[in-house]
Protein backbone atom coordinates (compact mmCIF):
# COMPACT_ATOMS: atom_id res chain seq x y z
CA UNK A 1 0.00 0.00 0.00
CA UNK A 2 1.48 3.33 -0.99
CA UNK A 3 1.56 6.49 1.08
CA UNK A 4 -0.89 8.13 -1.33
CA UNK A 5 -3.39 5.31 -0.82
CA UNK A 6 -3.11 5.59 2.97
CA UNK A 7 -3.58 9.37 2.79
CA UNK A 8 -6.66 8.92 0.60
CA UNK A 9 -8.10 6.40 3.08
CA UNK A 10 -7.56 8.84 5.97
CA UNK A 11 -9.25 11.62 3.98
CA UNK A 12 -12.11 9.22 3.20
CA UNK A 13 -12.72 8.42 6.88
CA UNK A 14 -12.55 12.12 7.80
CA UNK A 15 -15.00 12.96 5.02
CA UNK A 16 -17.39 10.28 6.28
CA UNK A 17 -17.43 11.91 9.72
CA UNK A 18 -17.99 15.33 8.14
CA UNK A 19 -20.97 14.06 6.18
CA UNK A 20 -22.51 12.39 9.22
CA UNK A 21 -22.10 15.47 11.39
CA UNK A 22 -23.38 17.89 8.75
CA UNK A 23 -26.49 15.77 8.20
CA UNK A 24 -27.17 15.56 11.92
CA UNK A 25 -26.76 19.33 12.37
CA UNK A 26 -29.36 20.23 9.77
CA UNK A 27 -32.72 21.34 11.02
CA UNK A 28 -35.22 18.64 10.33
CA UNK A 29 -38.97 18.79 10.06
CA UNK A 30 -39.32 16.77 13.24
CA UNK A 31 -36.44 18.27 15.22
CA UNK A 32 -33.88 15.45 15.36
CA UNK A 33 -30.41 16.07 16.76
CA UNK A 34 -30.33 19.64 15.51
CA UNK A 35 -32.38 20.64 18.57
CA UNK A 36 -29.67 19.56 21.02
CA UNK A 37 -28.01 22.96 20.87
CA UNK A 38 -31.11 24.68 22.25
CA UNK A 39 -31.57 26.72 19.07
CA UNK A 40 -28.15 28.34 19.37
CA UNK A 41 -27.07 27.06 15.96
CA UNK A 42 -29.89 29.01 14.31
CA UNK A 43 -28.58 32.36 15.51
CA UNK A 44 -24.85 31.63 15.58
CA UNK A 45 -24.34 31.42 11.82
CA UNK A 46 -27.13 33.71 10.66
CA UNK A 47 -30.58 33.21 9.17
CA UNK A 48 -29.36 31.31 6.09
CA UNK A 49 -27.67 28.50 8.02
CA UNK A 50 -29.85 25.82 6.45
CA UNK A 51 -28.72 26.80 2.98
CA UNK A 52 -25.06 26.82 4.03
CA UNK A 53 -25.31 23.40 5.68
CA UNK A 54 -27.14 21.96 2.70
CA UNK A 55 -24.50 23.25 0.31
CA UNK A 56 -21.70 22.01 2.58
CA UNK A 57 -23.32 18.57 2.82
CA UNK A 58 -23.80 18.39 -0.94
CA UNK A 59 -20.15 19.33 -1.50
CA UNK A 60 -19.04 16.65 0.97
CA UNK A 61 -21.20 14.03 -0.75
CA UNK A 62 -19.78 14.92 -4.18
CA UNK A 63 -16.24 14.73 -2.76
CA UNK A 64 -17.17 11.39 -1.15
CA UNK A 65 -18.17 9.85 -4.48
CA UNK A 66 -15.10 11.23 -6.25
CA UNK A 67 -12.88 9.82 -3.50
CA UNK A 68 -14.62 6.43 -3.72
CA UNK A 69 -13.88 6.27 -7.46
CA UNK A 70 -10.24 7.32 -6.95
CA UNK A 71 -9.74 4.76 -4.17
CA UNK A 72 -11.29 2.07 -6.33
CA UNK A 73 -8.94 2.88 -9.19
CA UNK A 74 -5.84 2.86 -6.99
CA UNK A 75 -6.84 -0.40 -5.32
CA UNK A 76 -7.57 -2.01 -8.70
CA UNK A 77 -4.09 -1.13 -9.96
CA UNK A 78 -2.47 -2.69 -6.89
CA UNK A 79 -4.24 -6.03 -7.33
CA UNK A 80 -3.71 -6.60 -11.05
CA UNK A 81 -0.23 -8.12 -10.71
CA UNK A 82 -1.24 -11.15 -8.64
CA UNK A 83 -3.92 -13.76 -8.99
CA UNK A 84 -5.00 -16.79 -7.01
CA UNK A 85 -4.79 -18.91 -10.16
CA UNK A 86 -1.13 -18.04 -10.83
CA UNK A 87 0.08 -20.81 -8.49
CA UNK A 88 -2.55 -23.36 -9.50
CA UNK A 89 -1.17 -26.77 -10.47
CA UNK A 90 -3.53 -29.29 -12.06
CA UNK A 91 -3.81 -32.52 -10.06
CA UNK A 92 -2.65 -35.75 -11.72
CA UNK A 93 -5.34 -37.90 -13.29
CA UNK A 94 -7.10 -40.18 -10.83
CA UNK A 95 -7.30 -43.26 -13.06
CA UNK A 96 -4.36 -44.50 -15.05
CA UNK A 97 -4.84 -45.79 -18.56
CA UNK A 98 -5.22 -49.51 -19.25
CA UNK A 99 -2.02 -49.68 -21.27
CA UNK A 100 1.35 -50.54 -19.85
CA UNK A 101 4.35 -48.31 -20.34
CA UNK A 102 5.52 -50.27 -23.44
CA UNK A 103 2.47 -49.51 -25.55
CA UNK A 104 1.04 -53.00 -25.10
CA UNK A 105 -2.43 -53.68 -23.81
CA UNK A 106 -2.79 -54.81 -20.24
CA UNK A 107 -3.37 -58.55 -19.83
CA UNK A 108 -6.93 -59.71 -19.61
CA UNK A 109 -8.12 -60.48 -16.14
CA UNK A 110 -10.08 -63.73 -15.87
CA UNK A 111 -13.63 -63.45 -14.71
CA UNK A 112 -14.25 -64.24 -11.08
CA UNK A 113 -15.59 -67.69 -10.31
CA UNK A 114 -19.00 -67.89 -8.71
CA UNK A 115 -18.85 -68.09 -4.97
CA UNK A 116 -19.40 -71.57 -3.54
CA UNK A 117 -21.94 -71.92 -0.78
CA UNK A 118 -20.85 -73.95 2.23
CA UNK A 119 -22.81 -77.08 3.09
CA UNK A 120 -25.62 -76.51 5.55
CA UNK A 121 -24.89 -77.41 9.15
CA UNK A 122 -26.77 -80.37 10.54
CA UNK A 123 -29.55 -79.38 12.85
CA UNK A 124 -29.59 -80.96 16.31
CA UNK A 125 -32.59 -83.20 17.01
Amino acid sequence: MSILHIALLCAFVFLCFLIISSILLQTGRGGGMAGLGGGASDSAFGAHTANVLQKFTMGCVVAFFVLVIVLGRTQKGANEATSVMDDFVAPPPAVESMETGMGESAPDVPAAEPEKKPAPLPTPQ
